[in-house]
């Protein structure tokens, strides 16, 4: 039976070391890459699959402006949607300013833009509301993902693929002969 023990005989403790460290980055990688799957799609495409059952409720557009945070430095300036809408349930009101399941992920100026305009402060619109608790409610069921959104899973995955090719060449390279 060949095991990675037998495979790594005659190669020196800093090649040893260093292929330790390859499968703690490429674990880290992984890691990072789950991570970011499950916050920027897993719980955004669960909440909204969830919103599918929800009370359509007609609802008013209060306010409606797209919000400029100046990070400064190489990051430059965010934009998130800020919107906030009433709407009626039974004994009272509410208000609301979730747009959709984002969590104000980043967006570009253009697309805070078109939502704005779409929901212009006074509007009457339709917006859903959880019949299980009222104060959950959004004005799009739908996921709107940026244009950066699939390499942030992607690059972690493209090093994790690249890294262990390099690391499968590097072994191969590195057999002793007999």
């Amino acid at each position: 039976m060949v095991t990675t023990a037998n495979k790594l005989e005659g190669h020196g403790t800093r090649f040893i070391v260093r292929m330790a460290i390859v499968r703690i980055a490429l674990f880290v990688l992984l890691l990072i890459g789950l991570a970011i799957n499950y916050f920027v799609f897993w719980l955004p495409w669960r909440d909204s699959r969830a919103a599918q059952s929800w009370v359509d409720t007609p609802c008013r557009i209060i306010a409606s402006d797209v919000k400029v945070v100046d990070e400064g430095g190489r990051s430059g300036k965010t934009f998130y949607i800020d919107i906030t809408y009433q709407y009626q349930i039974p004994g009272g009101h509410r208000f609301s300013s979730e747009y959709d399941f984002t969590g104000g992920f980043r967006r570009s100026w253009n697309s805070c833009e078109e939502v704005v305009q779409r929901y212009p402060a006074g509007q009457q619109s339709v917006c859903y509301v959880n019949p299980q608790n009222y104060s959950e409610a959004v004005l799009s069921r739908s996921i709107e993902i940026s244009w950066i959104t699939p390499f942030l899973v992607l690059f972690p995955l493209a090093l994790l693929v690249l890294t262990a090719q390099r690391r499968g060449k590097r072994l191969r390279s590195h057999q002793p002969t007999n």
